[in-house]
């Protein structure tokens, strides 16, 4: 249930602090004046005072029996009255509180909250839930609205019930909207991704919710099948042009957690709204995973080939002392003194009869010397090859810049990916004007880098136009400068969210000129070139001189050879008794069971107030925070429904599946982290141990399902499983309000 303290709407707190006494609740002269102008009794006189000054401070009034009994007594003081006038407790029901209401809103200019007012709310309320998702995000909006109309607050009942009935209205018509841009093809589409084939255990419906399990080469078949069908599930559909992503984001979240018989009971809009969103959404990811897997695969073979190359220098002495014995024969057989052609045989026979491998034992052995594993490439790329140059094929890959080499080379080795192994033309030869034959390079290869120049074009100059490249190697150099460039963004996939063009969502020039002066003012900082120079050569010079003025004095800090040398700080020496006192403090702490830390929390922030049915309406569970406490250990501690219902007396293991499911999501549950966080910055425990302006990181090991994408076997830590990386702050203690899986985990 939404509280005012998760809005904009002020409320009276049960004790008023000395300062708010003093600055919010104390008249002024001038207020005093306009009070004893209008009143000849003492309860009359405290009593608009407190309609006065309680107004001022939330927009709305009260009862005075809700107001703090410290600012009654407040206001009575400066009122001149060494007690609170006894007549007071019936001024609520007087008609003079009416009267007095109405000379509150006089004095202030303000018009009271009327059918006009009503109006207003709502309109204020539909214009933010068009954009907007969250009820309190749409209640601050019409608070917004009608304080800068002069008008009364409402009662928070009231702005909520006009939140929810203008979400309503916005959503109804949002899908009324995506349904009506759909024709008859693409809604029977959707209804036969609820129906079960005979043939089939599940429906197509459950198949449009399949995440891609490891990108081995099957599964990125099998999965490059499922893009074509979403692909073609999604063909000539475009009904979210003018819909706001958070909208979709909530259908696409409300379509995921309902299964295919319950999405049958949906009214026919809403079902189509909820299914094209979730497709939309599903299309999307299948894209990013698409980029993930070309990401991962190239990795593992980069992987694989450094392990062949370290392999490889295990016998990098034999080989070398058989390499130098050919080279001794070769060498004795050029320098004897024989015809040429006698040489020349000499030197054959040391060659031995497959010259050829004698090349690549060389190169191999060049490749051991320098360190460079990308001649290993070719022998990891042979099982992967098809599979990789499929998904270079249907990922629609574009370049963020001008610099279109890099997606020209995409599409050339994809039209040439059925040639035979071995050279590659990338030059065709032309006859010029005047009659000469000359080469014209089909493909850019300015786009290579330097160390796979030689091993793709045979070539140790740039400057030399090559006309042939050895097919694979161009293959792998293209396929891991695409790995590479999507990292870092030079490259998108346009259908994705992920990997898609960041450029999209830079703001216009017109809104950067028309938001920066604001940004400037609001942050302190100059927004102009040679002024924010200025400032930062100002700033630098200060905590140089700071720095210089404190060097004297530093005990860990000294120059040698020019180059500034920290020396660790010694460790202080334990206190006195520590020992007593950490054995009696712990003697004295009582330990907290989790499901009684989680209870103490939500009486203390209310957190799970975030979490709810995902179509926005009110949870029509029994006991809903005990219910979702319990979610939250039952997930949170890796139990399991099952699990938790065997140890929990009344715990349901469907319920719990079923709340977890339908009533929690990674965004709100993110909400509920922050609030705890933010809740605990507030403690002064934290600041025992430091300021909060450094931090460090660590990663540790989860163990993860093998058969998904970000899972992977990790060498150091033994077994499958993803990096979470926790930041851990001077103030020492570790709160991870995000779990971070990267798929970049070296062999």
């Amino acid at each position: 249930m939404l509280s005012p303290s998760d809005t904009a709407y002020r409320v009276l707190t049960a004790s008023a602090s000395a300062h708010e006494l003093d600055n919010a609740f104390t008249p002024d002269l001038v207020e005093l004046a306009f009070a004893e102008r209008h009143t000849r009794r003492p309860a009359s006189l405290v009593g608009l005072l407190l309609l006065l000054k309680t107004f001022q401070r939330i927009g709305y009034f009260v009862p005075l029996s809700d107001i703090p009994a410290s600012v009654v007594r407040q206001v009575s003081r400066v009122a001149g009255f060494a007690n609170v006038p006894g007549e007071l407790s019936g001024y609520d029901s007087s008609t003079t509180r009416r009267e007095h209401m109405a000379l509150v809103r006089s004095y202030i200019g303000v018009t009271a909250f009327d059918r006009d007012a009503q109006k207003l709310m709502l309109k204020a309320c539909v214009e933010a839930a068009r954009s907007r998702e969250d009820l309190a995000d749409i209640i601050n909006s019409a608070i917004e609205e009608l304080l800068r109309n002069y008008r009364e607050l409402p009662a928070f009942s009231t702005l909520l019930r006009g939140a929810r009935r203008a979400r309503s209205t916005v959503n109804l018509g949002y899908y009324g909207r995506i349904a009506r841009s759909f024709d008859e093809v693409a809604k029977k589409r959707f209804a036969s991704l609820l129906e079960r084939k005979a043939q089939d255990r599940r429906t197509d419906w459950d198949a449009l919710k399949m995440e891609p399990g490891r990108p081995t080469v099957k599964r990125i078949r099998r999965f490059l099948q499922h893009l074509d069908w979403l692909k073609e599930l999604a063909a000539g559909l475009n009904p979210f042009s003018e819909i706001p992503v958070v909208k979709l984001q909530r259908f696409a979240a409300e379509a995921r957690a309902l299964n295919a018989a319950r999405m049958g009971e949906v009214m026919e809009n809403k079902r189509h709204a909820l299914a094209a969103a979730l497709l939309d959404r599903q299309l999307r990811r299948a894209f990013d995973d698409g980029g993930d897997m070309v990401i991962r695969v190239v990795q593992k073979m980069h992987n694989t080939a450094k392990e062949l190359l370290e392999a490889k220098r295990v016998v990098y002495l034999q080989q070398a002392t058989e390499l130098v014995t050919t080279l001794r024969e070769v060498a004795l057989a050029y320098s004897q003194n024989a015809p040429a052609e006698e040489r020349l045989n000499a030197i054959g026979a040391g060659l031995g009869a497959d010259p050829e491998k004698v090349v690549k034992r060389c190169d191999e052995h060049s490749a051991l010397v320098g360190g460079d594993h990308l001649r290993f490439l070719p022998d990891a790329f042979r099982h992967p090859r098809t599979a990789l140059l499929l998904l270079l094929e249907k990922l629609e890959i574009a370049s963020t810049t001008s610099d279109k080499r890099l997606e020209n080379a995409i599409s050339f080795i994809v039209a040439h990916k059925a040639r035979p192994t071995g050279a590659l033309a990338v030059a065709r030869q032309e006859r010029a004007k005047d009659g000469s034959l000359q080469h014209v390079p089909i493909l850019d290869l300015s786009f290579v880098p330097d160390r796979w120049w030689r091993l793709v074009t045979g070539l140790k100059n740039r400057d030399v136009v090559p006309t042939h490249v050895d097919h694979r190697l161009l293959e792998l150099c293209v396929i891991t400068e695409v790995a590479n460039e999507l990292k870092s963004c030079d490259l998108c996939l346009p259908r994705g969210d992920k990997f898609r063009d960041y450029r999209n969502q830079l703001v216009s020039p017109e809104q950067y000129e028309r938001e920066v002066p604001i940004y400037s003012e609001r942050m302190g900082i100059a927004v102009t070139g040679p002024e924010f120079v200025a400032n930062l050569q100002r700033e630098l010079e200060e905590m140089a001189q700071k720095a210089d003025a404190g060097f004297p004095d530093n005990k860990h800090l000294r120059i040698e050879n020019g180059e500034p040398v920290l020396t660790a700080a010694g460790a202080r020496p334990d206190p006195a008794g520590l020992r007593e006192f950490e054995s009696l403090l712990k003697r004295h702490m009582e330990p907290v069971e989790i499901l009684d830390a989680l209870v103490d929390t939500e009486h203390w922030l209310n957190w799970t107030r975030f979490f709810g049915p995902l179509s926005g309406l009110d949870t029509k569970l029994k006991n809903a925070r005990v219910r979702y406490l319990l979610t939250t250990f039952c997930f949170g501690s890796a139990m399991g429904p099952a699990q938790t219902a065997r140890c929990v007396v009344g715990a349901n293991r469907f319920q719990l599946a079923f709340i977890n499911q339908r009533h929690v999501t990674e965004a709100n549950l993110n909400d509920a982290i922050t609030l705890v966080i933010n809740a605990y910055v507030q403690f002064p425990l934290q600041r025992l141990w430091g300021l909060g302006r450094s931090a460090s990181a660590d990663g540790m090991k989860w163990d993860l399902y093998p058969q998904n994408l970000v899972a992977e076997y990790h060498i150091r830590y033994g077994g499958y499983g993803g990096i979470g990386y926790y930041l851990l702050s001077d103030c020492y203690i570790a709160l991870v309000s995000r779990f971070t899986m990267r798929c970049r985990i070296r062999f």
